[in-house]
């Protein structure tokens, strides 16, 4: 499986590469394969590279808030919360903003030892995208581990 995962992930980056393909590809269809390329190092746990990868994706599409998130994402891998931070404290304020933005920035201000903030993040993001169930699976654990067990009960 290790094999087929280093296999699929060479032949993604080379992809971009390959002279008459890359003619043939969008810059759009090129960063969409950088990141396709990130999120599955992220899956295999490889932040190093998939940063690499969604940084290629960004040159190419800045503007992306998908590939922005995801860049976050593999930082949050890296245990790295105060890039983590940096960039989803400005992201949340876009346009196009997801509710699983606040769950990772909620995620990272409890990695930081804030939960307060780690609860105004998440009470925010419910308020914003109340289907978004891990918002409140995540505040109920906040409330658990400050041992507020009824807040906690009321979200799980």
């Amino acid at each position: 499986m290790v094999r087929l995962t280093k296999f699929i992930a060479a032949i993604v980056l080379l992809i971009p590469f390959h002279q008459g393909f890359a003619q043939k590809m969008s810059k759009k269809e090129t960063a969409d394969l950088y990141a396709k390329q990130g999120m599955a190092l992220c899956d295999a746990e490889k932040p190093n590279e998939a940063i690499v990868a969604l940084k290629e994706a960004l040159k190419l599409d800045p503007g992306n808030i998908e590939y922005t998130y995801e860049l976050a994402f593999a930082y949050n891998l890296k245990k790295d919360y105060t890039r983590v931070l940096q960039i989803m404290e400005k992201l949340i304020q876009r346009k196009g903003a997801f509710g699983k933005m606040y769950h990772l920035l909620g995620n990272t201000y409890d990695n930081l030892s804030q939960p307060a903030k780690a609860i105004e993040t998440y009470q925010l993001g419910i308020k914003l995208f109340p289907n978004t169930g891990g918002l409140y699976l995540e505040i109920g654990n906040s409330f658990l581990k400050n041992k507020n067990y009824l807040d906690a009960a009321r979200y799980y």
